[in-house]
């Protein structure tokens, strides 16, 4: 289900099938600065569509977490802060990703030792 969200997410930053959500003045402002950089949406899209890949193959799931866990963040920090009417999609998306960290949390195990 997450891999379908993120293939959705950044499929929809290239071919805009689905209709945006009205937002607030200040989160059209941040979306807008976003994707008139003209190189941010497509390299975190690019990014979903690879963790997608991952969870869709069961390949490099773990690596896949840790590259998304920083843009769900984002993603939760964003509607907090600045439209949090439309904020319950981005929880649904950090509690799947946190699920998964859970779930592959021995692998972690590694990075997290202190050398």
């Amino acid at each position: 289900m997450l891999g379908l969200i993120f293939l959705l997410y950044a499929l929809n930053k290239f071919f805009y099938f689905t209709p945006v959500a009205e937002m607030r003045a200040e989160a059209v402002s941040f979306y807008s600065a976003l994707v008139n950089t003209g190189y941010i949406m497509p390299v975190v899209a690019v990014f979903e569509i690879l963790v997608a890949l991952a969870l869709f193959t069961g390949w490099y799931i773990v690596l896949g977490m840790v590259v998304l866990f920083p843009l769900s963040l984002n993603f939760v920090f964003s509607h907090l802060f600045l439209d949090p009417r439309n904020i319950i999609p981005a929880l649904i998306t950090l509690r799947l990703n946190v699920y998964f960290l859970f779930r592959y949390r021995g692998a972690y195990r590694a990075l997290l030792l202190q050398r």
